[in-house]
């Protein structure tokens, strides 16, 4: 009886394809390449490993994914001397997927209690739901000309390399654009900010502009404002200005330097808390979606793509994100304080 190499068996497979065999052309491209790979036929003088043998390597398989979950199936076949179909095989049998990282914010140890008082002044506040949707949530953006690219998510299903290409060097007139946003109620705001912010512009800019974001008679509506840590958030006279225009209504970063307490915000901001940023987690997203898609050249087609961007978001979006917020609080609440990204 004549023997072929499990290559020439791949390459009968080939021609079977090829010779208009009623097989699906992605099961003779799978076995093709299972066989060139993998080597799965059995040479000349071999044999099929027994129950016994094949019960062992598969109990050897989970074993070592047990020890090293991170180790790839071809670090796995390697060391266990098997085939990748192997691996892919017992791990698709036994229900385990190759699950991504989800990359978070770096939180040192006395971020947490900040972060469980935060989520849980929130949660006390939303027993009423008009005092959520009075909160003005800010936050501040760069975009950058060349936006952010990510090759491994960019890909082109074939059974043969297309050779595509995609354009990345645009003639841009723009290099960057810092961008602040703001969220109340059923309406977003953004403004276009000096490239370097520090206190004296952004305090000029919240004397010039907050009052168009949030409206005459804030303070008999009960508007909060919500600002970060930045650095030109903390200065004294933006600190100050706060206390005069949300007496008690004012969320920031709280400051050692001030012990007496007249230079503190109502209630502390968590520091390094994007997760619990709603910008962060809703607003941004969805303009760098829009300008990167594209390719603005001067800095009014971004801006009008941002005002386009904008427009579109509805009350309902809004309120979606508002109940997201709560969400994320009580799941940081349950992780005491630690990180919710890789919860929902």
């Amino acid at each position: 009886m004549v023997r072929f190499t499990a290559a020439e068996y791949a390459d009968m497979v080939a021609v079977y394809g090829v010779a208009g065999g009623v097989a699906a052309e992605a099961t003779l491209c799978g076995a093709y390449q299972r066989l060139r790979e993998d080597n799965l036929l059995p040479r000349h003088g071999e044999v099929r490993p027994r129950r016994g043998d094949r019960v062992q390597v598969e109990e050897e398989i989970l074993e070592t994914v047990e020890n090293s979950p991170e180790l790839s199936v071809r670090g796995i076949a390697s060391a266990l001397g098997t085939t990748r179909s192997t691996v892919h095989r017992v791990l698709r049998v036994e229900g385990l997927h190759p699950w991504k990282y989800t990359p978070v914010q770096e939180l040192k140890p006395e971020d947490f209690p900040k972060r469980v008082d935060f989520c849980q002044w929130l949660l006390d506040r939303s027993r009423e739901p008009e005092v959520i949707r009075n909160v003005c949530w800010t936050d501040e953006k760069i975009f950058v000309r060349k936006g952010i690219v990510n090759q491994h998510n960019e890909h082109h299903w074939a059974f043969k390399n297309p050779r595509l290409t995609k354009e990345t060097n645009f003639q841009y007139r723009w290099d960057h654009m810092n961008i602040w946003g703001g969220i109340i109620g059923d309406e977003v705001h953004i403004h276009h900010l000096p490239g370097r912010l520090d206190g004296g512009n952004y305090l000029g800019f919240l004397q010039d502009r907050l009052v168009n974001v949030i409206g005459d008679g804030h303070a008999e509506r009960d508007v909060w404002f919500q600002h970060d840590g930045a650095p030109a958030h903390t200065c004294v006279a933006v600190v100050e200005a706060q206390n005069e225009w949300f007496p008690d209504r004012w969320i920031g970063k709280r400051s050692d330097r001030d012990r007496g307490g007249n230079l503190q915000p109502s209630v502390a901001w968590p520091p390094r808390s994007p997760d619990l940023t709603p910008l962060d987690f809703f607003l941004w997203g969805t303009l760098e979606s829009r300008i990167y898609a594209h390719h603005p050249a001067t800095q009014e087609e971004v801006v009008g793509l941002l005002h386009a961007a904008v427009a579109s978001i509805t009350p309902d979006q809004l309120e979606a994100m508002r109940g997201n917020l709560l969400r994320r609080a009580r799941l940081c609440l349950d992780a005491g304080g630690g990180h919710v990204e890789n919860l929902l």
